[in-house]
């Protein structure tokens, strides 16, 4: 499997610093993290079936709690969003009712 680097597809520091507080951005590394992680096991994964590896299934469980860290990640991301108020809803592209429904999913109603 070839490295790639996917932090070279991200967007530019410096727009990232006018929208969103340190909190935010912590939150959104932690984002890009788990779905990196994610995106290299499920290509892992192919790998060892297109190589024919019999034991292709140890990745399941693997995929399956990366896709839990990502899934957390990104609640809570958007819950920060959506309580701090530290961006605009319309320079990030997401949709306020995003927002409000990963603040309830987390068990935490907005205020």
């Amino acid at each position: 499997m070839q490295n790639q680097d996917f932090r070279a597809a991200a967007v530019e520091p410096s727009a990232i610093s006018l929208l969103y507080c340190r909190h935010a951005k912590e939150l959104l590394e932690a984002l890009t993290d788990a779905v990196r992680d994610l995106v290299l096991l499920q290509a892992e994964q192919f790998d060892s079936l297109i190589t024919g590896d019999p034991d292709s299934t140890r990745f399941d469980n693997l995929i399956h709690m990366a896709n839990a860290r990502k899934r957390e990640a990104k609640y809570a991301y958007l819950h920060h969003l959506g309580i701090h108020k530290c961006s605009q809803y319309g320079r990030t592209g997401i949709a306020q009712e995003d927002i409000r429904r990963a603040s309830y999913s987390l068990g935490r109603a907005e205020t």
